[in-house]
């Protein structure tokens, strides 16, 4: 279940382009992208890191290093100071025109749909922008200019301003992204600038808000159940499925890669873990049945229930609730949707069977599996 997902390549434009409001625009680089980023996210920037790799030290001499480190770091900082959501942006991006609609009489071009993203490389890191109300664009035509255009590079000039880091629809990953609302969109030809259409998209509509980590549950499971109660309500849950409670073995058994039996779709295991009476920790596998669909389904699905997730990554894993890091698997509620294959399947190359994994965990045991152990003792007892 490998997705593709739209890259749209970032045309360099080595200048700033118009002014968008009372703002100058300026160039959406990745450096504005990923200051923007570690300022809204709450993972500071290595401003040092990114410094020492800048071109203006690493091309300075050794007794003038130190100086031009220490000029970097200041001009990383101020600008880090100075973006914001209000900060207006201008970017230049080729598109791809695709088939011209002749009963229509226009290109569509979907290069900044939701889940497409300019990808940048930049301290070491790729970031990505992704598009909060991305849209189809149109580029209308009479079909003796289209011939023609349909033979030259066009490029997109896109203008908005920041809204956000992460995806809300968990179509990217959530580590490195940040979020564009788009004002204005103008088509033009690469050779020589000719305005070929100007698109205004609607607004993004409103993000709702994520669940409260109190009103989680899993399929009607929530912790600080008794064993006799997750028992009854899973039964109540799955009145209509292979119930198994206790084990995960006939779901996979939380194998991510091939498994001895191809397992049952319909099968549905409980597993959970029990202090002083209560669960502290659940986890709900169903085996389903594979589609071409399958992986937005259970994304839309995940999302319709929980909101929207606090970590994404690869539109399979997310992650809501309190976390102990920055990965999907570091939350309190997690959810994650796998491909099991038989030794058969795997060497056939098929896609295998898809099981989707929500595991949900209380405060207190998520905090403790974040808890610095205590290194072993590793000297000899003579």
């Amino acid at each position: 279940m490998i997705l593709k997902i739209a890259v749209a390549a970032v045309v360099a434009t080595g200048m700033l382009l118009g002014a968008v409001g009372a703002k100058a625009a300026e160039e959406l680089t990745g450096e504005l992208a990923a200051l923007y980023y570690h300022k809204k996210s709450g993972d500071p920037l290595d401003v040092a890191g990114a410094a020492a790799g800048a071109k203006p030290v690493t091309t300075a001499s050794h007794f003038d290093r130190p100086e031009a480190q220490k000029a970097e770091e200041a001009r990383l900082r101020a600008a880090q100071a100075k973006v914001d959501d209000s900060t207006p942006l201008v970017v230049l991006t080729n598109v791809t025109l695709g088939e011209y609609d002749r009963s229509a009489g226009q290109y569509t071009i979907n290069d900044l749909l939701p889940g497409h993203y300019l990808s940048q490389i930049v301290f070491g890191r790729t970031y990505k922008i992704g598009f909060s109300n991305g849209a189809p664009v149109p580029l209308p035509l009479p079909m003796e200019e289209a011939r023609k255009v349909d033979r030259q590079r066009v490029i997109a000039q896109v203008e908005g301003h920041f809204v956000g880091v992460g995806d809300p629809n968990g179509k990217l990953d959530s580590r490195y992204t940040v979020l564009v609302a788009i004002s204005k969109v103008t088509l033009k030809l690469a050779d020589n600038g000719k305005v070929l259409a100007e698109f205004t998209p609607s607004a993004a509509a409103p993000v709702p808000s994520a669940k409260a980590a109190a009103d989680f549950d899993v399929s009607g499971l929530k912790v600080g159940m008794t064993e006799g109660q997750l028992t009854a309500a899973a039964k109540a849950s799955f009145t209509d499925k292979n119930l198994v409670m206790g084990s995960d073995q006939a779901c996979g058994g939380g194998s991510t890669m091939t498994v001895l039996t191809k397992p049952a779709v319909g099968t549905v295991c409980v597993t959970f873990k029990v202090a002083n009476g209560k669960a502290t920790s659940i986890t709900v596998r169903q085996v389903l049945t594979y589609t071409k669909t399958v992986v937005d389904d259970v994304r839309k699905g995940l999302i319709a229930k929980y909101g929207p997730p606090g970590a994404a990554a690869s539109q399979r894993f997310f992650g809501w609730g309190q976390s102990v890091g920055k990965r999907p698997q570091d939350f309190q509620l997690y959810a994650a949707l796998d491909a099991v294959q038989t030794s058969m399947e795997y060497d056939a190359g098929e896609s295998g069977t898809p099981v989707l994994s929500v595991t949900l965990t209380d405060a207190a045991t998520l905090q403790a599996k974040a808890a610095p152990t205590q290194p072993q003792n590793g000297a000899p007892h003579l």
